[in-house]
């Protein structure tokens, strides 16, 4: 074995230990309970429309939604701010005393127009302020019920500005505000609208809320506590910032291409702490013959990349097999007979793939730390020499 790969085995069992050890603090569950093992704290800001067509009614609901979303989030972790706008705005920092951002909102009065930037300006301002948490996930949460006295092509130039920073943006619409606006506003997924939400009435305004703080909470890791027994993996895609750990006292057969998008659709990631990743250990894990692709980390006395039963043959198990993770195995039985005539490949190309992609790094970093960004290049200042 050469030095590189002595390097490269070292890091990998490093990152693989890490897996290890996060398991071992966590008391175990049955595979139906979830517990969760990462949570990213949030700094969210709330931008209240109190424009004067909020008078009565809208306003009043407003208020309720709002402090259901504060009482949905967490005292321990998480900060609040309030930007309240019309034709100008007035806000409360960031604040992790709850009761002082509710207090803030209760005193809200409408009045005045419509002008959405100096309150996306104020959002923004106070997400990068001292006050924001290092590595704590950045949010704007925006609800109108009219269009804006500004272009639209200056508030999308904001918007734009805001989410390339790593900020969300949840925009919500109240009655007949402008739709097409508020969605281009989001953050939403390439050919979705999953950041955008509509509320025809003010009524529905407090479940919008509490759906969205839910979402802000969907943990990043996902431990799915001891399985006794077996396991079988369908086909399924990790989407961008889930990650999923299960650990099974049998065998897990994967019956099913299992991918994550590493590139997130094309779309790419604006932070590493939004890779996706599913890690397997288990005493077996069996690779069905029909899978031809595994995104996974894969710990297990044994792993086996084919399912079939007796002695193989050129005809058995004949399609190309790629796994995109590390494997740890103290037995790695490699069954797969593409590449020797048969099969796609025909000829000449090997049967099973084994990847170590920069994700696994990565993914591996940033859940072993609270900070989003990957730093490749260290400077170290000298003093002068005189």
């Amino acid at each position: 074995m050469n030095t590189s790969k002595k390097n490269k085995s070292r890091i990998v069992v490093s990152l693989l230990g890490f897996v290890m050890a996060t398991l071992l603090t966590i008391p175990f569950t049955t595979i139906t309970a979830h517990a969760y093992i990462y949570s990213v704290p949030v700094d969210v800001v709330l931008v209240v429309d109190k424009s004067g067509s909020m008078s009565g009614t809208p306003l009043s609901s407003e208020k309720t939604a709002a402090n259901a979303f504060i009482n949905s989030m967490d005292a321990t972790q998480d900060q609040i701010s309030v930007v309240a706008f019309s034709s100008s705005v007035s806000t409360q920092t960031l604040t992790g005393t709850f009761s002082t951002a509710a207090s803030f909102v209760n005193n809200i009065t409408a009045g005045g127009g419509t002008s959405y930037l100096p309150a996306l300006n104020a959002a923004g301002d106070e997400l990068t302020s001292i006050r924001a948490h290092s590595g704590s996930m950045k949010v704007i949460v925006f609800m109108s019920d009219g269009g804006p006295s500004e272009s639209s092509a200056s508030i999308l130039a904001k918007t734009t500005a805001l989410k390339a920073s790593g900020i969300q943006i949840f925009t919500i619409q109240l009655g007949s505000g402008d739709s097409a606006l508020l969605k281009s506003m989001a953050s939403s997924s390439s050919g979705t609208d999953d950041h955008y939400y509509n509320a025809p009435s003010a009524s529905q305004l407090a479940g919008i809320y509490v759906a969205i703080a839910g979402s802000l909470h969907t943990p990043n890791v996902t431990f799915i506590g001891t399985r006794n027994g077996d396991l079988t993996l369908n086909t399924s895609t990790l989407a961008p910032s889930k990650s999923v750990i299960l650990k099974v006292t049998g065998t897990v057969t994967i019956a099913g291409n299992q991918t994550n998008n590493p590139d997130n659709n094309g779309a790419g990631y604006k932070d590493i702490s939004q890779l996706p990743q599913l890690v397997i250990i288990a005493n077996k894990i069996v690779i069905n013959s029909g899978v031809t692709n595994v995104d996974a980390w894969l710990v297990a006395d044994t792993v086996q990349t084919c399912d079939y039963v007796g002695i193989p043959t050129i005809n058995t198990c004949t399609q190309k097999l790629t796994v995109n993770g590390p494997v740890m195995a103290s037995h790695l039985n490699l069954l797969r007979t593409a590449g020797s005539g048969v099969g796609t490949p025909a000829s000449g190309y090997p049967a099973e793939v084994f990847n170590l992609r920069a994700d696994a790094y990565l993914w591996a970093a940033a859940h072993a730390t609270t900070i989003d960004r990957a730093q490749t290049v260290y400077s170290v200042g000298l003093p002068p020499r005189f």
